[in-house]
Order: C-alpha cells, then sequence, then structure tokens
C-alpha cells in the first residue's frame, strides 16, 4: 500500500512538472485563438511560479514600524486590568495601546447585513472590558522590529473574572443559558428568519413516510497559502492614508476606515497587488486593517502587519458550522413532497461584516434541483464564546447540499430505492427551469438538472461501480458510491435582491477600456484578482470583442483611486459573471465606435465592417482593410469620427444585473472505507459542470478540480473544534490537516453550457461548483459504503476517528 501511494505521488508529482514546463514556455495567441471559450494559458502563471510575485510582505519601506497583537487568552470573561508598564521600557517599543486607548477614537465596525430584530450591528475593533472569545483583541504594541514587538507584547499582563464559556451552540441556544451579552435577553442575534411556502401541514398529511435527521455541519474554514497582513502609510502632505491590504474587497476596506476612523474615503487608498488566495476569508472587513491605519496616522510613521500562521485561526473568521432538525415528507415511490428544517447557526462571539447572511443562502437554495410542494425552514442565528463565523468559499451552499443530498440518500435507504432513481423521480425539467420559483422564493433561470445527472452517471459507470461494489463487498471489502445534485447563485449583485435579504453593500459593477493610439488596450475593473485568472478571463474577452492580441491587452486593478468603485468585488463567483459581463458591453461599446470609424476610412457601412486580428476588413472585399492602429489614430486625430462622436478611444459603463445567475452541477464519488481503522479512502470522482458561456473551459476546470479538493479537506480531514473552556484546539497545520497530492483521486469532468439568459454573455460563476457538491457526495459516499454496518452519516467531518466510532457505536 505504501510503495502504491509513493508511486501514485510520483507520477502526480510529474504531472505537475510538466504543467510547470508548459506554462513556462506558452505565449498567449492571437485574437482568434484566444478568444472566449478557448483554452489559453493563463497569462499570470509565468511571472507567479517564477518567484516574481508582489505581496503584501514584499513591501519594504524606509522606517517602516511593526505591530504585534495581544489577544485575549481567555473565552469569556471581564478584563479587570491590563498592566503594560514592563512594555515601554523595553529598546525600540514605539506605541501601547490598549482598548480602552483605541476605542475613544476608533468606532466599531458595521454589519453589513440587516434583518427584523437585529441586536448584532456593529462589532469592536478592540475589546474594551469584557472578551468573548480566545483571541479577541484587547492591546497592541508597536516596534521597530517585528521581534521586538512580537517580545514585549508577551510583556503584557492581564487580569480577568472568568465568566462561564458557552461552546455549544445548541446549548447557547437552549432556555436558561449564559449570556455573551446580557442586554438582548437572549443569545439569538436577531429575531428568527423564516422562509419557505405552500402548504406544509397538507404535504406532510400526503406523505408515506417523514424522514427524520439532526444534522451537524462542522466548523471550519479556507487558508490561503497568504495569510492576511496589511501596510499603512500616511502622507501628512496630502493629507492621505495609504493601505496595502491583502484583501479581496478594497472599496469595503476603504468604507470601513473612513467609518471607524470618521473621515473621508477621499483621505484614504486601497491598494493591492497580488493576493495570494482568498475563499471568502478576505472578504470580510477586519479590525486589524483599521487599527493599522489609526496608528499609522497618529504616529505619521508607516506601518505593517502580517498575520502568522498560528494567528491566522484566531484572527480570521471560522465558517460552516451549522445545526439542522430536519423532516422530509416523502412517497413510497420517492416523490419529494415538503421538508422541514430548524437550523441554528453558530455565529461565534458576534456578527463580522457579512452577519448570518452564510444560513440565509443556506435556506435559500435548501430546496436544490428538486421540486417541493412546500417548506418551513426558520434560521436561528446564535453567538456562541467562538472565534466569529464568516464568509467562505461556498458561502451557505454547501451546507444546503450537504443536508438536501443526505436526506435524499436517507430517504432513497429507507424506501429501498436507488439514489439515482429519487434524483431522476424529482427534478425540475429543462422547460419549467427559466420560470420555475422554489418552495424558498428563488426564480432560477436556465439549465438541464437531469441530463447533468445522467451525464455524470455514464462518465462515471454508475452501473459498472455497483456492480463492483457488490463483488468488492463479498471479500470484506467496503466501496460507497456518492451523488449529488445542486443548483449554485452566482453572479451576486443585483441591487433588488441584495435590498430583499438586507445585504448593505453597493453591488453594481463598472469596467473602463482604453485604447490608446498605438492600437493598445488597458482595462480598468474593480475586480480583484486572487487566484482564478481574471486577467486570463478578462484579456480573452477584450480580445474577441475588439480583435486585440493578448499581449496587447493590459488589465489594471488593486487600486481604489484609478480603478472604478467596486463594492463586493471578487466574492460570490460574480468575477465573470458581472466584472466580465460589463466589460464585454463596454468592448461591443468600443468595437461599435472602431467599426464606424473603419466603415468611414474604408467608404463601407459600419455593418459591413469586420474585425480581424489587429486588422478591420469590408465583408465580402477581404483585401479592403485598415489596421487597428490606423483607426486608433483616426479616432485620436479626430479623422473620420462619425457625428457626434468625442476624440478617444475609451468608454466606460456601470452594469447591476437584473437577477443572480445559476449554475449546476452533479458529482459522483466513490470510496473506500477501512472498518478497522475508520480511513476513507477517495478512488474516484466525477462531475458534470454547467456555468453557462465559459470564457476559458481550463479555467473553470482548475476552479473545480480546487474546490473538490479543498471540499474533500473540509468534509474528511479538517476541524477547527473547541474545548470545554472555549480553547481552540487546532492552531497549526500539525493539528489541522489539510489534503495533499497524494491522496487525490483523478478527477474526471465534464461541460454543459445553459448561458444566463439574464446575463450578457450568458456567464454564470464557476468558483465555487467544486466545493459545493464535494462534501455532500462524500458524505454520501462514505454512508453508503458503512451501511451493512446498520449505521448512518449524520455529522462531519468524517476523521477516521470519528468514522470508526460511528462503525461501533452500535
Amino acid at each position: 500500500m505504501v510503495l502504491g501511494q509513493a508511486s501514485k505521488a510520483i507520477s502526480q508529482y510529474n504531472k505537475r512538472l510538466k504543467i510547470v514546463h508548459n506554462i513556462l514556455t506558452s505565449r498567449p495567441g492571437a485574437a482568434d485563438e484566444a478568444g472566449i471559450g478557448k483554452r489559453v494559458k493563463r497569462r499570470e502563471d509565468p511571472r507567479l511560479i517564477t518567484g516574481q510575485g508582489a505581496y503584501v510582505d514584499d513591501l519594504k519601506l524606509n522606517g517602516l514600524l511593526y505591530v504585534q497583537f495581544v489577544r485575549s487568552t481567555e473565552a469569556h470573561a471581564d478584563i479587570i486590568n491590563i498592566d503594560a508598564s514592563a512594555v515601554m521600557a523595553t529598546p525600540g517599543v514605539r506605541l501601547v495601546l490598549t482598548g480602552a486607548e483605541v476605542s475613544r477614537e476608533v468606532h466599531p465596525l458595521p454589519v453589513r447585513w440587516d434583518t427584523p430584530g437585529l441586536r448584532n450591528r456593529e462589532y469592536p475593533c478592540i475589546a474594551e472590558d469584557r472578551v468573548r472569545y480566545v483571541g479577541q483583541l484587547i492591546a497592541l504594541v508597536v516596534a521597530n522590529d517585528p521581534y521586538v514587538a512580537e517580545d514585549a507584547a508577551r510583556l503584557i499582563k492581564v487580569e480577568y473574572t472568568l465568566l462561564p464559556p458557552v461552546i455549544d451552540v445548541e446549548e447557547a441556544f437552549a432556555p436558561g443559558a449564559t449570556l455573551l451579552y446580557p442586554e438582548w435577553e437572549t443569545n439569538e442575534t436577531c429575531d428568527p428568519v423564516h422562509m419557505g411556502m405552500g402548504d406544509v401541514e397538507g404535504a406532510f398529511a400526503e406523505a408515506d413516510r417523514v424522514i427524520e435527521a439532526h444534522l451537524y455541519s462542522h466548523r471550519y474554514n479556507g487558508f490561503p497559502l497568504e495569510t492576511r497582513g496589511c501596510v499603512a502609510i500616511y502622507d501628512p502632505v496630502q493629507e492621505l492614508l495609504t493601505l496595502h491590504s491583502s484583501t479581496q474587497a478594497l472599496n469595503q476596506v476603504r468604507t470601513a476606515i473612513a467609518s471607524s476612523l470618521d473621515i473621508g474615503e477621499n483621505a484614504i487608498l486601497v491598494k493591492a497587488q497580488d493576493v495570494g488566495g482568498g475563499f471568502g476569508v478576505k472578504d470580510q472587513i477586519y479590525p486589524e486593517e483599521v487599527l493599522v491605519s489609526y496608528v499609522a496616522r497618529k504616529l505619521r510613521k508607516p506601518i505593517k502587519w502580517i498575520e502568522d500562521r498560528t494567528e491566522s485561526f484566531y484572527a480570521s473568521t471560522h465558517a460552516r458550522e451549522q445545526v439542522h432538525d430536519v423532516q422530509l415528507a416523502v412517497k413510497n415511490d420517492g416523490t419529494l413532497l415538503a421538508i422541514r428544517d430548524r437550523i441554528l447557526y453558530d455565529a461565534g462571539a458576534y456578527h463580522n461584516s457579512r452577519g448570518a447572511l452564510p444560513s440565509m443562502l443556506t435556506a435559500s437554495l435548501l430546496p436544490g434541483p428538486y421540486i417541493l410542494k412546500a417548506a418551513d425552514i426558520v434560521v436561528h442565528p446564535v453567538v456562541t464564546n467562538k472565534v466569529p463565523s464568516g464568509a467562505y468559499r461556498g458561502f451557505g451552499m454547501t451546507q444546503a447540499t450537504f443536508v438536501m443530498e443526505r436526506m435524499i440518500d436517507m430517504a432513497a435507504a429507507e424506501l429501498g430505492l436507488d439514489p439515482a432513481d429519487v434524483r431522476r423521480k424529482n427534478f425540475i425539467q429543462p422547460e419549467q427551469v427559466s420560470s420555475y420559483t422554489t418552495v424558498t422564493g428563488t426564480t432560477y433561470d436556465s439549465g438541464d438538472y437531469p441530463e447533468a445527472l445522467e451525464r455524470v452517471l455514464q462518465m462515471f459507470d454508475y452501473e459498472g461501480e455497483r456492480k463492483r461494489q457488490a463483488e468488492l463487498r463479498t471479500q470484506g471489502r467496503y466501496l460507497g458510491i456518492g451523488l449529488t445534485s445542486f443548483v449554485e447563485s452566482t453572479g451576486f449583485g443585483p441591487s433588488k435582491f441584495q435590498q430583499m435579504i438586507g445585504f448593505l453593500i453597493p453591488s453594481h459593477e463598472t469596467s473602463r477600456v482604453v485604447i490608446d493610439m498605438t492600437g493598445k488596450v488597458t482595462v480598468y475593473t474593480g475586480i480583484m484578482p486572487i487566484g482564478q485568472g481574471t486577467q486570463t478571463a478578462f484579456s480573452q474577452i477584450t480580445s474577441e470583442t475588439l480583435g486585440v492580441p493578448l499581449e496587447d491587452i493590459r488589465i489594471v486593478y488593486g487600486d481604489t483611486d484609478m480603478c472604478p468603485y467596486s463594492g463586493l468585488a471578487s466574492v460570490a463567483s460574480r468575477g465573470t459573471a458581472v466584472g466580465g459581463a460589463v466589460l464585454l458591453l463596454v468592448c461591443k461599446r468600443l468595437q461599435q465606435k472602431m467599426k464606424q470609424i473603419a466603415g468611414n476610412m474604408l467608404e463601407a457601412a459600419p455593418d459591413d465592417i469586420e474585425i480581424q486580428v489587429g486588422k478591420f476588413s469590408v465583408r465580402g472585399v477581404p483585401d479592403k482593410t485598415v489596421s487597428l492602429r490606423d483607426v486608433a489614430r483616426a479616432a485620436y486625430f479626430s479623422h473620420h469620427l462619425p457625428e457626434g462622436e468625442q476624440p478617444g478611444l475609451s468608454y466606460t459603463e456601470t452594469y447591476d444585473p437584473v437577477t443572480v445567475a445559476f449554475a449546476n452541477a452533479a458529482h459522483a464519488c466513490l470510496v473506500e472505507v477501512d472498518p478497522e481503522t475508520g480511513i476513507v479512502e477517495v478512488l474516484k470522482y466525477a462531475v458534470i459542470h454547467d456555468c453557462g458561456t465559459m470564457v476559458n473551459p481550463a479555467l473553470v476546470e482548475a476552479q473545480i478540480h480546487g474546490g473538490i479538493v479543498q471540499g474533500l479537506g473540509g468534509v474528511l480531514m479538517e476541524e477547527l473544534p473547541y474545548d470545554k473552556d472555549g480553547r481552540l484546539l487546532a492552531t497549526d497545520f500539525t493539528q489541522y490537516h489539510l489534503p495533499r497530492a497524494a491522496g487525490i483521486p483523478e478527477i474526471q469532468i465534464g461541460h454543459m453550457e445553459t448561458p444566463s439568459p439574464n446575463i450578457p454573455g450568458g456567464f454564470k460563476g464557476a468558483g465555487e461548483g467544486g466545493i459545493i457538491g464535494s462534501p455532500a457526495a462524500i458524505a454520501n459516499a462514505v454512508a453508503d459504503a458503512i451501511a451493512p454496518f446498520g449505521v448512518t452519516v449524520t455529522a462531519t467531518p468524517l476523521t477516521p476517528n470519528n468514522v470508526w466510532k460511528l462503525l461501533h457505536s452500535r
């Protein structure tokens, strides 16, 4: 077995070497080779993989000072005294501040989500008199050297009066629980949120059976390769604060700093260069960016803070933890009728900037691609003495898929039906999709859910694997097959939708494109690249529409002064679906203007002008051409300009989608469970994915691969557990286990393309589909494998220890 794993690892390593070689020796193609739908190699990769990336910690400045934050060592306690007297005597220390001092000048951060009865409308930048989780900020030290700052911070002595910690969300929800905020008289952050419609009681009365389950989605999170960090520089001459931050959403950071420091946004410039992964962790607004900015203004010195890896376990938000009490009403033939679900969302110590939105999306997307008559879903966001919860790739949809897909498999098992047949029986049909509104009020746009399942079953060889499973069971080997079908909300941003759910962030997207006199193109965007291939995808859209080679296109991002405003930026699988859509609109407008100029130059009607690589020609007269460069020069010199047109070639447009775009997918997974050890090995994985019009299939596949692997790690090995005193038990990667290449099966991917009818270009998002489906598919496969032992899967993670305990629970 060891030799087999070694051989597999070597094979995968050699494949990766070949990929790296291909990247380094590749060149961007011409426009006709590099347009929408082509497998263009990523433009950004040669620079990144040869060590030429530029990250926050690479920024070196004269006179740079360093911040070290002091964090609470207690989960729930009153702060009696903070003694920092020994710190200021330390050579190299420039400043020490406690919560009581900072709070006089720094306002709390607002929760950007509103709902009836919301009690948690803001969260503190630094604790003043009470701490509510281990890791909460209580003081900071500024020094000439990061190691001096770290050593000095250890000299601060804090005296606490301990309070009872509340760690379990069900205990926090129960009557008589210790209250984190006594003035609320409850641990719920808001009134219960209800979703659902239809005659629930009637549907359950009609049911032949009711499948009941207590399901638990555990706490874990994304850990970007680059931790969070920022550098703040204050220029007293310009009265300008410049913050370099590793963030997914620059304008949100600027707005938060302006609000907390009570200054205008015009006095703040936020910049980002390369961001080493985001996963939603860097989507939120954190106290550290505000406090570093505050100190830079106070000392009038450049200030740096880089989160270390252990610190990231406390300082960055956690995610995913929910408890579901579910009832699914079904007929004996497998027809789904209705669902009830009480969701407890573990918010941690307080809502971060995203509030309880992940749990709202869980409830909204719970019906998935299935027809139901009715639903009654209620969400209770509840505080506990843990790190605050927030955004993570999949944003509530991963939990929705886990719950619905587990319930379908449990129903199939109880009814003695094939899980694939139950899904087939209940799918929304393709002709229904564009007008179908689910029982939670969500209206889909396009997709063929039955076809996606059939294709993945064929790719996976479902019937053949069922036969192999039966044969190997006779030999004492326990293989399991798991299926998942789901619908994914992408292209987040419609203003009306955001207003409906209480999301208080501007949602439109703006793009500006400039063609200079040499025919070169510059695209200015508010979308932030975080590893998803934005530069390549945007270059392809621009190349196809304007007839410009990729190497002649420059993508400018990461600067709140230079780039258009983007409130949401790179979140919710909206980079291409919204940012790419508005870019397409701008390029088409410029295309129209250039065709008019070229038509005047060639004495032809604009409609007869065709765009080729770097030139324009007359339809039917291919030799009659004019170069793109000549057209650009004519535009700037006002030659051949259409009447009423301004000189130059630049255009800006803002786009607010009318609705979100719904991607979908079907996953199939084969696992083997060792009953003696509880070890789960994923043997085979297949996906059919539909994200509408694909700009670059290779980029889509990379996103799917990464998401599946991330989901595999999340369901099988990653966990952020706490002890009874509220102390986190995983604080580095020796305790928090991430997947490795040797443990990943070959992933087969097939594509479907049902363009969104509501988005220019027909684009849908592709960034989260892998991670939404894989935990549910793997959990279903494990449940299938251990079914002969008379147990089933109701909770994650499915670590060897947990699986072994489950197998021996009877």
